[in-house]
């Protein structure tokens, strides 16, 4: 039975050449994550800062409607959100945690529970939320530092 090592029958230029190439291959491999690894979390900080942007705007532009119980003008304020791709739907929820406001959903999702259900921190976006495509970004609407109700706005 013939001994079965292949490099030893590789010449010395021919090794060299196998092991720059897997040496290359590993650098790229390398390089390639890090990138990845960045571009993710400057897509989440971005994002992050834009659905931040829109909440905190759309929260102060519902803050009459909130105080005067006008839903009407709540919903129209979330319909502008609709021009900005990032939105799927926004929902406006008042001081006791009911459902003031919400947009309808495109596609036939159900819509946001009648009262709000906070989890552990929905002020700050996750990897995860970006990884699954669907990101909640919740922001407290105050007035004169008072909390008069939350905003919620799912990122697609």
């Amino acid at each position: 039975m013939k001994n079965m090592t292949p490099l030893r029958d590789i010449s010395i230029g021919n090794k060299l050449l196998v092991v720059l190439t897997m040496t290359a291959g590993v650098a790229l491999l390398v390089m390639l994550l890090v990138v990845s690894v960045g571009s993710l979390i400057r897509l989440q900080h971005q994002t992050q800062q834009q659905l931040t942007s829109l909440t905190n705007v759309a929260g102060q532009n519902s803050q009459a409607a909130l105080i005067f119980g006008d839903a009407k003008s709540a919903k129209d304020t979330l319909v502008t959100l609709r021009s900005n791709t990032l939105v799927a739907t926004a929902a406006i929820y008042d001081r006791g945690g009911r459902l003031f406001a919400s947009l309808p959903l495109p596609d036939g999702n159900p819509e946001f529970p009648p009262m709000l259900v906070r989890t552990a921190d929905q002020n700050v976006l996750t990897m995860r939320q970006l990884m699954s495509g669907h990101a909640n970004l919740a922001r407290p609407i105050t007035l004169d530092g008072e909390n008069i109700g939350t905003m919620i706005v799912v990122a697609d």
